[in-house]
């Protein structure tokens, strides 16, 4: 059962807490779940204990029980700081990100982030993970992609990464946008392509080195705090991500103004390649090709790697909604009411701790000193809560610390309603 909460409880985890429980196996316990988003093992009750240390063993045995965005926070923290079998630990975290996916968009996004760079600083194979959100490991998969010949699949959420200031909204499952968008882009590149160095990834401009810092948002103990990326310069006002997102946006316009929905503005975009896209759109419609035909060997699923991650999903997909029923309350059934029938309410649930804290200290202007203090990057916090005002409200709310003006009484009444809500789910 959740309620919101107007401050973030991050515990502090230390190298040796994580070495000495690295091998404890876990007995069968009774489901015991944290509300604690960032916890400690000090932070966890007994029976909170007993279930992750049971939930650990057996997602260690590809068995993937019921869990919380705390648990995954930190085993995949234990995971980051351990070295004893890297390949197999980069296994158990990637199928992690593949079960848990919809548990929390935007952490997951991290934790793939992470899969990345754990197979990075270790010399591992890229698990080529179809998420993700730091931006220098976004630009790093979309040129991966973009250098493949033909162009490799691009990842639908990967793909929206480029569409900053776009409803997110418009990207429905009903649609297979990213093969859509691959398709597209295949075809501009052969109606422009004249021998070498004319390809789309040659004329999007020069590669640049990006580095990043490493595990953000996690406890990480290790030398390496800064890594590389190799990767096209998809800076803000770079012509490569302008295309990227004008090539989406008008894939997005297309679809969705012949089934007479909303879509985002038209946006100024070469006639020739619109045709393009407009036939692709007719060519799926058509069924003249189907979203698995594009995919190269190369770029299949490994499904050795993932196969004890998918034997249980089903049962824990049916587990999961079976054990929310059990657990609703009428003052939740309220709260999610008032949520179906407000933007800004939905926003306020979308929000974990650590953001609903951030957007308050930036309400009276604090948000970087919110930021440092809690050792957080002002551009992740930001980009991360912008995304999903996104979702609901159709723009941004937050930029350099402080909330936009034009929004300061709504979020102001958002922040009120959350009060309001805690307090009842309380009484």
């Amino acid at each position: 059962m959740w309620y919101p909460t107007l401050s973030p409880r991050r515990g502090q985890l230390y190298e040796s807490d994580i070495s000495a429980r690295w091998d404890r196996e876990g007995d069968e316990a009774p489901v015991a779940l944290t509300s604690i988003e960032y916890p400690n093992y000090h932070q966890l009750n007994e029976a909170e204990t007993a279930y992750y240390f049971y939930w650990r063993s057996m997602v260690r045995k590809g068995k993937y029980l019921r869990s919380c965005k705390g648990f995954l926070h930190l085993f995949t923290c234990e995971i980051i700081n351990n070295e004893d079998d890297p390949k197999e630990n980069l296994r158990l975290l990637t199928n992690v990100v593949k079960v848990y996916g919809n548990l929390d968009r935007v952490f997951l996004d991290s934790v793939a982030d992470c899969c990345f760079t754990y197979a990075k600083l270790h010399k591992l194979e890229d698990p080529k993970m179809d998420r993700g959100c730091e931006w220098p490991i976004v630009t790093y998969r979309m040129t991966e992609c973009l250098s493949e010949d033909p162009i490799a699949p691009i990842p639908v959420k990967i793909a929206m990464q480029f569409l900053r200031g776009v409803d997110m909204g418009y990207v429905d499952d009903e649609h297979p946008y990213g093969e859509m968008l691959t398709q597209a882009l295949r075809d501009i590149e052969s109606l422009e392509r004249r021998g070498p160095g004319t390809r789309l990834v040659d004329a999007m401009g020069v590669r640049t080195k990006m580095q990043y810092d490493v595990y953000v948002g996690f406890e990480y103990f290790g030398d390496r705090r800064r890594a590389t990326v190799d990767t096209l310069k998809f800076s803000s006002d770079s012509s490569a991500k302008r295309f990227m997102r004008a090539t989406f946006s008008t894939l997005l316009f297309e679809v969705r103004t012949r089934e007479r929905k909303s879509a985002p503005n038209v946006v100024e975009y070469p006639a020739r390649y619109r045709s393009v896209i407009r036939r692709v759109i007719d060519q799926w419609r058509s069924g003249e090709w189907k979203p698995e035909d594009l995919e190269p060997e190369t770029f299949r699923l490994d499904r050795k790697s993932v196969e004890r991650a998918e034997m249980d999903l089903d049962a824990v997909s049916e587990m999961m909604a079976t054990e929310e029923e059990e657990e609703s309350a009428p003052v939740v059934e309220k709260v999610k009411e008032e949520i179906s029938d407000d933007p800004w309410k939905a926003l306020a649930s979308s929000l974990d701790d650590t953001e609903r804290g951030y957007l308050e200290a930036a309400l009276e202007g604090n948000g970087k000193q919110y930021a440092r203090s809690n050792g957080l990057r002002l551009t992740a916090i930001e980009e991360s809560i912008n995304a999903k005002a996104m979702d609901h409200v159709n723009d941004i709310v937050v930029e350099d610390g402080t909330v936009i003006s034009d929004y300061e009484q709504e979020i102001r009444g958002m922040y009120r309603w959350m009060r309001r809500t805690y307090r009842r789910g309380h009484s």
